[in-house]
C-alpha cells in the first residue's frame, strides 16, 4: 500500500481558525460543527475521545495517510444505509482543519466507542456551535404586514474563540474586533423567563474606540453596521441556517423590529 506524506496530500481541504492557545475539544467540536452546517446531506458526527498523537486513515484512492501531530479526530457517517464516511482533524495547536474522505468501508473499527458529537437534524445542539460562521441581515420583521427586506452591506462572522469580524461589501475590508460576544441565558444578571425557554441572549463586549481631541464624547463603540443598537439581544435560531435578533436595551415603549439574519 502505498504511503504519502501530509504536506504533498493536495485532494485534502484545509480550514484554518484563529487561536492564540492550544485548542480544547470544546473548541475542536465547533469547528467541526461550523464546517458541516453548509452539509445537504444527513450525517452523524463522532469523536475519538482525548488528544491523538498519530492518526492512520485509509484515503478513498485507497493510499495511507499518516497524522504524526497532536489533534482531534472526528468521523462522519453519511446517509445510514452506505458506508461513505469523511474523516475531520483538527490539529490542536492552532485549529486547523483537514478533511479527508474515506476509502468506503474503512471507516473506525471501533466506532461504537466514539462519542456522538451530533445528528443532522438535531434540535438540541449547542447554540455557541449554531451561530458559528457568517450571516447576512435580510429582514426587518416588525410583524404581521410590517417585515421589511433588508440589503445586506456585508456580513458579521462569529469565531470559535469568541471573537467577531465585519466583512464590508462596499470597501472590501474584513475588521477583527477587540470585544468578545458569549451566549448565556441570562439579562442583567436575572435568568430568563419559562416562556422564553427557547431563546439565547447574545451578548457583546465592545471596548471603546478613543479619538484625540473631540472632548469628552470623543469616542464609539466597536460595531459591526448591519447590527441593531446597544449589546444585549434575545436570540433565537428559527432553524440552523436563520437566527432572530432582538434588541433587550432599547426603552420598550419604542417599537423595534426582529432583526433576521441569514447563514451566508
Amino acid at each position: 500500500m502505498k504511503k504519502i506524506l501530509l504536506l504533498i496530500v493536495a485532494p485534502f481541504v484545509f480550514f484554518s481558525a484563529l487561536f492564540a492557545d492550544t485548542v480544547s475539544q470544546e473548541e475542536a467540536d465547533r469547528i467541526v460543527l461550523e464546517r458541516l452546517n453548509k452539509e445537504t446531506q444527513s450525517y452523524t458526527v463522532y469523536a475519538k475521545e482525548g488528544v491523538q498523537k498519530e492518526m492512520r486513515i485509509i484515503t478513498s484512492t485507497g493510499e495511507l495517510l499518516e497524522i504524526n501531530y497532536f489533534c482531534w479526530v472526528y468521523y462522519v457517517r453519511y446517509a445510514a444505509d452506505t458506508n461513505q464516511g469523511r474523516y475531520l482533524i483538527v490539529k490542536e495547536a492552532n485549529g486547523s482543519l483537514l478533511e479527508v474522505d474515506a476509502k468506503i468501508g474503512a471507516g473506525p473499527e471501533d466506532l461504537e466507542k466514539w462519542r456522538e458529537v451530533m445528528m443532522e437534524g438535531d434540535s438540541n445542539v449547542d447554540a455557541n456551535v449554531l451561530i458559528l460562521g457568517k450571516w447576512e441581515l435580510v429582514l426587518l420583521d416588525g410583524g404581521p404586514g410590517k417585515e421589511r427586506k433588508y440589503e445586506p452591506t456585508g456580513y458579521v462572522e462569529y469565531l470559535p474563540n469568541g471573537h467577531f469580524g465585519w466583512y464590508d461589501y462596499e470597501t472590501k475590508e474584513y475588521t477583527l474586533y477587540e470585544g468578545k460576544y458569549w451566549l448565556d441565558k441570562t439579562h442583567n444578571e436575572f435568568p430568563l423567563p419559562e416562556r422564553f425557554k427557547d431563546y439565547w441572549v447574545l451578548h457583546y463586549d465592545n471596548p471603546r474606540i478613543f479619538y484625540e481631541d473631540v472632548g469628552m464624547f470623543g469616542y464609539k463603540y466597536q460595531q459591526y453596521q448591519d447590527r441593531p443598537p446597544k449589546n444585549n439581544f434575545l436570540l433565537k435560531f428559527i432553524d440552523q441556517n436563520t437566527k432572530s435578533l432582538f434588541c433587550l436595551d432599547l426603552i420598550p415603549a419604542f417599537p423595534h423590529p426582529d432583526f433576521i439574519y441569514k447563514r451566508k
